[in-house]
């Protein structure tokens, strides 16, 4: 029995010592995997690229064997999708060095799918306790707003960020610098899991990959490829988090930065980017207000995309979901619920309602009469 188009994709990204430029030529060569596969001893011999071990690789074709080891990865709740999918994302066909396969662990049909709007959320690792608290906000707010946070799963900005997302009830995507069976760092084990439960857990390497330095500059362009806008919350002046805006700069993303004090180190590479010419980020209304992702965010087919971007009153909308979005205008400084109302579109009298109920979980305080902070 013969190979599926799946598994001769498996094949082809696992042979020993043949990396994506080798497979670029590969494929250029004979126009697809199948092809590849199926070339002759005498063909693969005399290719001038190839080096002898990674011919003798490529000559290994045990069928079974590669059958045996697809269904393998797939019991550990491992999905593969590569260039010929039908769920393989349209955004990374057009970045420069695309992918040629993606290990998911997670809902990747549901997220992953191109009319979904993402964003990512990146910055230090060595965050500020402003740079963590901003971080899971805007989390937050966009995950209450339906929009798929993209992120790396790393100490800091991108934990944060991904936190906030999961916790307002929204999908992350992890974007692993390892293969999707390994959690790094393991301190994070809390939020992977979550992410496997409510997002997708993705990479291009390999299960059982280690986590190694060269690995994470690699998954960067992942990150900002299946995004439609960054935003850098927080990075020092030689943080590693300007390799992935500068990949977005290359694929035509739009950056935006959080300002900061220019007194705080870890603010320095944010202020330095929007003197170059990142947009300022000031809040997610303001972000999704930006006519450019306001358009495009229209455009999609997710009528509940248009319902929270549009700001419409909704009787039948879910009380967690008004809930969400109240929250998400809300920080420390205290708002009269009149400026609640009008930030939110959401009826006065639902509005007291939510705040009573939020009140008392513990969610938000009143500290004078019909002004409100988070409980935080």
């Amino acid at each position: 029995m013969g190979l599926s188009i799946d598994e001769y994709w498996y094949w082809f990204v696992n042979i020993n010592g043949v990396g994506r430029i080798t497979r670029n030529k590969l494929l250029n060569h004979f126009g697809s995997v199948v092809e590849v596969y199926n070339c002759s001893e005498t063909v693969i011999k005399n290719m001038e690229f190839l080096n002898e071990k990674q011919k003798n690789n490529i000559l290994v074709k045990n069928s079974d064997g590669i059958k045996h080891d697809y269904l393998a990865m797939m019991k550990k709740g491992i999905s593969f999708i590569h260039q010929d999918s039908v769920d393989f994302p349209e955004k990374l066909m057009d970045i420069p060095d695309k992918p040629h396969g993606l290990y998911c662990k997670g809902e990747y049909k549901k997220i992953l799918e191109d009319n979904r709007f993402k964003v990512a959320i990146v910055g230090s690792r060595k965050c500020s306790a402003y740079g963590n608290e901003a971080a899971y906000k805007i989390g937050y707010e966009l995950g209450a707003r339906g929009i798929c946070v993209v992120s790396g799963m790393a100490r800091g900005i991108d934990g944060a960020a991904e936190k906030g997302c999961l916790n307002a009830g929204g999908n992350s995507a992890a974007v692993l610098g390892c293969g999707v069976d390994i959690c790094y760092p393991g301190d994070n084990i809390d939020l992977y899991m979550n992410i496997a439960r409510n997002g997708v857990l993705i990479s291009e390497n390999n299960p059982g990959t280690k986590p190694t330095a060269g690995l994470f500059p690699e998954r960067n362009r992942l990150i900002s490829g299946l995004a439609d806008a960054i935003i850098v919350v927080e990075a020092g002046e030689k943080s590693g988090t300007f390799i992935t805006v500068d990949m977005a700069l290359e694929q035509g993303k739009e950056v935006y930065a959080l300002p900061g004090r220019i007194t705080d180190l870890q603010s320095r590479g944010c202020n330095r980017l929007i003197k170059q010419g990142a947009q300022i980020f000031e809040s997610v209304t303001e972000f999704l207000n930006d006519m450019e992702f306001f358009q495009a965010c229209r455009g999609m087919n997710n009528e509940t995309y248009k319902m929270f971007y549009d700001m419409k009153i909704d009787e039948k909308r879910p009380k967690q979901q008004e809930q969400n979005i109240i929250y998400s205008i809300l920080d420390m400084k205290p708002k009269h619920i009149d400026d609640i109302v009008k930030e939110t579109g959401i009826a006065l009298c639902h509005v007291m309602n939510h705040l009573i109920d939020m009140e008392i979980n513990g969610i938000v305080r009143q500290t004078v009469n019909n002004y409100y902070v988070l409980n935080i």
